[in-house]
């Protein structure tokens, strides 16, 4: 049975253009020579339900669409290296955790203002004006613009060092797609604990812990030079650009049991743990996950930043999902 399927896949992907190879102990698509486009699938009538597509047929674009605008990406949106040590590590590592980025009596006033705010969107005693999303099946919850109820909040989101980076790594081009206030406060497993990643083009999220965050408060977790265009992400990557039914990011441990051996012996897991005040600079392009709560609550600000290109945001699926002026 495991070889019939393991046919079948690899049919579905030479189809799609695909010759899949070895390397190392990884199995990677590499597109062949004359790539064919791939037919669109067929409309139903009107008075048919759509076909539900789980194969290679249900892509929106072929390989060779994908390798052209990713070239044209890496021409047209260069890293804007103005010498900040943030703006080099990103490029390096996807990741730059910087200690005491605002004053520590600041960082406890931010804090006071923002946990009683967070409780009351939890408990429903408070439902609004903000835009927000309660996954109590999770165990979280996040609130949109917080600053117009904790006011101090505005001053991470106003930091001109996170605009000025944002500016830089994204080539001129970031605009901020939203900021929240993110509160995990029960030990429940939500779809964040996989491996993925967010985006194929650099996106940069910059989370700010208000409370100490030891490794048994649900620290972010990133695969460091996970972000890095190397030949593993080529299947993940072209599944997200032609927005692919298994094309949202999710990375399998069959690839990430590879990072840190062998060719990708460089890719380092880290848990994110620290004190409050601490400012993770993150390109979410990389591999990166949630992790478990075991005790305590984590509460943090995250400011989340995209490239726009004509008026769109440079993602496949916020391209068209979600106004230009981002999620307020």
């Amino acid at each position: 049975m495991l070889r019939t399927a393991k046919r079948a896949v690899l049919g579905a992907f030479r189809s799609a253009g695909y010759d899949v190879v070895k390397r190392g102990t990884v199995a990677v698509a590499e597109p062949t020579s004359a790539a064919p486009t791939i037919p669109a699938p067929p409309i139903a009538a009107a008075s048919e339900a759509p076909p539900v597509h789980h194969s290679l047929g249900a892509v929106k674009s072929s390989p060779t669409e994908f390798h052209e605008a990713m070239a044209r990406y890496e021409s047209s949106s260069p890293i804007q290296d103005d010498g900040d040590p943030i703006v080099q590590a990103l490029a390096r590592d996807g990741l730059c955790i910087v200690p005491d980025f605002l004053p520590p009596d600041l960082v406890s006033q931010v804090h006071d203002q923002a946990l009683p705010v967070a409780k009351r969107f939890r408990s429903r005693e408070q439902t609004g004006p903000n835009r927000h999303r309660i996954f109590d099946e999770c165990g979280f919850l996040r609130i949109n613009s917080p600053e117009n109820l904790a006011p101090l909040t505005a001053r991470f989101f106003d930091h001109p060092r996170i605009h000025n980076v944002a500016r830089s790594y994204l080539s001129g081009n970031g605009r901020r797609i939203e900021r929240y206030l993110d509160y995990k406060h029960s030990n429940r497993i939500d779809t964040n604990v996989h491996p993925h990643f967010d985006n194929i083009y650099r996106m940069l999220k910059v989370f700010f812990y208000l409370n100490d965050i030891p490794d048994t408060h649900a620290p972010f977790t990133v695969w460091k030079r996970s972000h890095l265009k190397r030949p593993w992400r080529e299947l993940p990557d072209y599944l997200y650009f032609a927005d692919h039914p298994y094309g949202w990011g999710v990375v399998p441990l069959s690839i990430t049991a590879t990072f840190g051996k062998g060719e990708y012996g460089d890719i380092e897991r880290v848990e994110c743990t620290a004190r409050a005040g601490t400012a993770i600079f993150c390109d979410v392009s990389a591999v990166h996950s949630a992790s478990l709560l075991r005790d305590g609550y984590r509460l943090m600000l995250v400011d989340n930043w995209m490239m726009q290109a004509n008026g769109k945001w440079l993602n496949p699926y916020h391209a068209n999902a979600t106004p230009p002026e981002g999620l307020v």
